[in-house]
């Protein structure tokens, strides 16, 4: 009982419409109210690959399709800096998702935890991710104490035709401060292919209850190269 008053206390203190899930790779076991859009901007994104440096805005959009449902759609763009070769303008990460919450929780105001699964389709980009794939994610977000844990757990038939299995855990401080640090911890591994293991650490700014701030930064290894990233941007719902 002592658990469950717990969890329903913390559940209150949240406000829905402050669930930026920028600046994360991945997300939490809530969605987007019906008929409502969160559009997840970064204009702000710099990416460092094993010393080739890109400019690497990112868009998301979600769309609250029915109630504990949503739509959602993303994108990455990349422009190559630093070359005396004209600069390589290209699009990756291109997916259209079904996230829904099978079991509400905290992130619902309910009591225990918020548990989703996004089933994804991965389509091919511009000059980068040939081919289509698809993608399952399996997300609970659990409150510990003040701070809030979204774990996700994903396995994807890659558009090369490989599998992958992709663990993620995101950690938030607590939504009542006016600024919350968040961190986020990640592990990609592709079958015949290449490993991804990253951290980020950064912070979201509620701004307002529709317009949310974001900024952070990731560092780690992708394909046996050092990987460093900035990223910041914004989410506004409406």
């Amino acid at each position: 009982m002592a658990i469950a008053r717990t969890l329903a206390l913390l559940a209150l203190a949240v406000a829905p419409a402050a669930f930026a899930y920028r600046p994360f790779d991945h997300t939490d076991a809530s969605v987007a109210p019906r008929r409502e859009v969160e559009l997840e901007l970064g204009p702000v994104g710099f990416l460092d690959l094993g010393g080739q440096l890109q400019y690497a805005p990112r868009l998301i959009a979600n769309y609250g399709a029915a109630k504990g449902s949503e739509i959602v759609f993303e994108s990455s763009y990349h422009l190559t800096l630093g070359q005396s070769a004209a600069p390589r303008f290209s699009v990756s990460g291109v997916q259209l998702s079904l996230k829904h919450v099978f079991r509400p929780g905290l992130l619902q105001q309910e009591a225990g935890p918020s548990v989703a699964v996004e089933f994804g389709v991965l389509l091919p980009g511009y000059h980068d991710d040939e081919g289509w794939g698809g993608s399952c994610t399996g997300i609970a977000s659990v409150g510990a104490g003040p701070v809030l844990l979204h774990l996700n757990l994903g396995a994807a038939l890659e558009r090369n035709g490989h599998l992958s299995l992709e663990p993620a855990l995101i950690a938030e401080g607590p939504r009542q401060w006016a600024v919350r640090p968040v961190a986020e911890a990640l592990w990609s591994h592709e079958w015949d292919g290449a490993d991804v293991a990253s951290v980020l650490a950064g912070a979201i700014w509620p701004f307002r209850e529709d317009l949310v701030f974001d900024a952070a930064l990731r560092a780690g290894r992708a394909e046996g190269s050092r990987l460093l990233e900035a990223r910041g941007g914004v989410t506004w719902s409406f």
